[in-house]
């Protein structure tokens, strides 16, 4: 359900409300609009909700000109600006609200509707899981293969992607790139880490092929060179190559190098031993790279276990804090803060971090290293 209020009521706006027509959003159309005359938003027999707007939603209205309500059936609705994504909740209010039919300068009114309760909206983190379900039968085996006979309703373009994602189009957006996802063939597609590997290979050799560096290079150069020798598709080389530069003359070696560490575990069916596995990345990166391939630049996406490596992060535990540290505990009795600490980052500021760790940790030193261990507070 993808609803956009695209214009509004002068009047309303002024006051920071809105008046919702929960019939008319309830209902199949893709997208309705609310007209600039409130006559014509406000049916007698409707059920209607007033939506209370803060500043940041009011410059955004009148910016923009559009506030999108997601959610299917299933799930509650939140309320999107470009950038933000706001939860909204039901208040109860100590004094009734009435809504009047007829102009200002009317000398009476009639009551069409009176409010006890008021829809507020709050900051919330964005609902991104919907994107790994819906692609996930779409993955990109081969960069070279741009021939797909599928079913076109199991493909997604950006556009029917933001109308099921709970989340606004810039989250989205920064999503995808995290996610290693590209547009390839007009449809959004995960890139295997294979597949992606095989294309930084593909990048390495043709910089020393074409006499250009990771320090100095010629971003369409480079991509028409892969190109013509290997009929990859140019947007998606233009893609990969931007989640590892900020120019077109040079690409960062430290996210690059680790992208292949990341595509290496990735690809591991079992731990391995972590000599080897260090040997491998090193050996792929080359000798420019191999100096930057430490553990360092992965944290947050491996375990060691016995000496073995294996791929590990937070998208497969609980967004709940509770849940969250029940989890982590139940790999690890004891924790060493520094290996605990990337897998929580992401529960919120780091405020929040250390009540969490205070709430659900007891801290140790560690005897024979002197470093801060953790252990539950909980029975696990």
């Amino acid at each position: 359900m993808y609803i956009s209020l695209c214009e509004y009521s002068p009047l309303w706006l002024c006051h920071a409300w809105l008046v919702v027509d929960c019939e008319e959003a309830r209902s199949e159309e893709p997208m309705i609009k609310i007209s600039t005359r409130s006559t014509d938003a406000i049916k007698d027999d409707g059920e209607f909700k007033l939506l209370e707007l803060d500043d940041e939603l009011v410059h955004a209205l009148e910016g923009d000109g559009q506030l999108h309500f997601k959610g299917d059936r299933d799930e509650d609705a939140v309320l999107c600006t470009t950038n933000t994504t706001y939860l909204l909740k039901n208040r109860i209010h100590s004094n009734s609200l009435t809504l009047l039919q007829g102009e200002t300068k009317d000398a009476t009114h009639d009551i069409m509707h009176t409010f006890h309760e008021i829809l507020e909206a709050y900051k919330t983190p964005p609902n991104l899981d919907k994107i790994d379900r819906v692609l996930s039968h779409r993955v990109l085996l081969d960069a070279s293969n741009s021939s797909s006979s599928d079913d076109d309703s199991l493909k997604y373009d950006f556009d029917r992607l933001a109308s099921e994602v709970q989340a606004s189009d810039d989250e989205i957006r920064r999503a995808l790139s995290a996610r290693r996802i590209v547009n390839f063939g007009g449809e959004l597609r995960p890139v295997d880490p294979q597949c992606l590997l095989n294309t930084l290979d593909l990048i390495l050799n043709t910089l020393n092929m074409v006499d250009m560096s990771l320090a100095n290079f010629d971003k369409d150069g480079l991509v028409g060179a892969i190109h013509k020798e290997h009929s990859i598709d140019k947007t998606y080389l233009s893609t990969v190559l931007s989640w590892y530069t900020t120019s077109d003359t040079s690409i960062d070696a430290i996210p690059f190098a680790a992208e292949m560490g990341l595509c290496l575990l990735k690809a591991q069916t079992r731990p391995r031993p972590y000599e080897a596995f260090v040997e491998d990345w090193k050996s792929k990166a080359g000798y420019e790279l191999s100096q930057v391939c430490t553990l360092d630049i992965l944290k947050g996406a491996y375990l060691m276990e016995a000496g073995n490596i294996f791929y590990f992060t937070t998208a497969s535990l609980s967004k709940v804090p509770a849940t969250r540290f029940q989890e982590l505990f139940k790999m690890r009795t004891k924790w060493f803060a520094a290996d605990l600490l990337p897998f929580i980052k992401d529960l919120g500021d780091n405020k929040e971090i250390e009540r969490m760790i205070m709430k659900f940790c007891r801290s140790q030193t560690d005897k024979s290293t002197g470093m801060e261990t953790y252990t539950s507070r909980q029975r696990v």
